[in-house]
């Protein structure tokens, strides 16, 4: 019962998590762009990892056994949004980091659109890093 409390409850916090970061004034700052794919990122662990297992544990349904393809799939989305998961959390240290200590190159360096190139830069690393599962 603990894993499917923690779908729950978890997926009621992603969805008021978008609604709180998609509000207009918060789409100004890097911060909130890094925040939003975290949550987006986390959630997809939350629903691959916790969701899968509920499944297996409570009807013996094994989604990795269905076929080679769905394990590899189901593997890849795993270990893909871990890592980007991850990394988002890196990259909004860095962003706070550089915020905090060079205050005044932060506007320059801390902007919305350098995160949002950070996120996909992150996005594709983590793709090209995990891509080797299906082989």
């Amino acid at each position: 019962y603990f894993l499917i409390l923690l779908v729950i409850f978890g997926s009621i916090d992603h969805v008021l998590t978008f609604i709180v970061l998609s509000r207009l004034k918060m789409k100004y700052t890097s911060i909130y762009s890094y925040l939003f794919a975290l949550s987006c990122a986390d959630a997809s662990v939350l629903w691959v990892g916790c969701f899968k297992n509920w499944i297996r544990l409570a009807t013996g349904f094994e989604l990795m056994n269905v076929s080679a393809a769905a394990c590899k799939v189901v593997t890849f989305c795993y270990q893909f949004s871990t890592c980007l998961s991850s990394w988002l959390i890196v990259a909004m240290t860095a962003d706070r980091f550089t915020t905090v200590w060079f205050p005044l190159k932060s506007s320059s360096l801390c902007s919305v659109r350098h995160a949002r190139i950070s996120i996909v830069v992150l996005a594709l690393l983590a793709i090209a890093s995990n891509v080797h599962v299906f082989w």
